[in-house]
């Protein structure tokens, strides 16, 4: 008898912390546009998602082939989850200024875009299962493909791109194009690679329609896949975590730098194994 109540108190007790948790989850954006299929799950319970429905921290947005969210969160940070996507509001902490003191999120899979806004640079902490990334006031584009590659297309500011390896990267410039998987980050050989992988992996560059005004950018630097106008020279460092980036280097040296416009012939580590339309880039140390 005295088993059967403490095991009653305790299933009573993981109740009310599984209540309290939920019950204190706390609110920190909302959904501004939505093509059905769009669900949230926390505390083991899943929702459909609707117009103008609240996102908390803990919540797993999932969105099937026909879903799609647009999201603005407290301190205006923007992230578009395409179709057939899964991310993780891992740990978003607001501070009384309605800037978050800690930004955390987790993609999965699928597409993304990703539109800084008034908390401070260091707080963000993006994730995928090959890649983690940091920013620098900040318009970009990225997607997980089949083989958890992490795929990423900037349009302005910066972004600091590492791999489970702590091989790192910062990426700059309008419509700088580069993959990362476990242990290696690649550049585009030239620029007929460069705009295969636009074309495949980032919808929202080769159409914004679907996406409302304050969710687009200035798709016009990505070449022929805008409107054949490029605005900006890429610019592209290599560094180690821990270690200073030289993008002054990068930009003396088309084939350091790793270019998107380089004719591919060679890669920084003296070898041509890359293989499949890319260079590997070199590591400043």
């Amino acid at each position: 008898m005295l088993v059967l109540s403490r095991t009653v108190a305790g299933v009573f007790l993981s109740g009310l912390l599984w209540f309290g948790a939920s019950a204190t989850a706390q609110v920190v954006g909302k959904v501004t546009n939505i093509a059905q299929g769009a669900t949230a799950t926390s505390g083991g319970t899943t929702t459909t998602l609707a117009l103008k429905s609240n996102i908390s921290t803990g919540d797993l947005l999932k969105t099937n082939t026909t879903g799609q969210l647009q999201i603005v969160f407290v301190d205006r940070t923007r992230i578009v989850v395409g179709p057939s996507s899964e991310l993780l509001i891992e740990d978003i902490t607001l501070s009384g200024t309605k800037k978050a003191s800690k930004f955390a999120i987790q993609a999965l899979g699928g597409t993304f875009r990703f539109l800084s806004g008034r908390s401070p640079k260091a707080v963000y902490d993006l994730r995928t299962p090959t890649a983690t990334m940091g920013i620098r006031g900040t318009e970009f584009d990225f997607a997980i493909g089949n083989r958890r590659l992490t795929k990423l297309v900037a349009f302005s500011g910066q972004v600091r791109i590492c791999t489970r390896n702590n091989r790192c990267a910062r990426i700059s410039g309008g419509c700088s194009v580069v993959t990362a998987t476990r242990r290696r980050i690649k550049l585009p050989r030239n620029d007929d690679v460069r705009n295969s992988i636009l074309r495949e992996d980032f919808p929202y560059v080769v159409s914004q329609d679907a996406l409302d005004k304050d969710y687009r950018v200035q798709v016009e630097r990505c070449g022929e896949i805008g409107t054949k106008v490029v605005t900006k020279k890429s610019t592209l460092s290599i560094e180690r975590k821990g270690e200073a980036s030289k993008p002054s280097a990068a930009e003396e040296s088309g084939a350091k730098g790793g270019s998107s416009k380089s004719s591919g012939s060679n890669n920084t580590n003296g070898n041509n194994n890359s293989g499949g339309g890319y260079n590997e880039a070199a590591d400043e140390s």
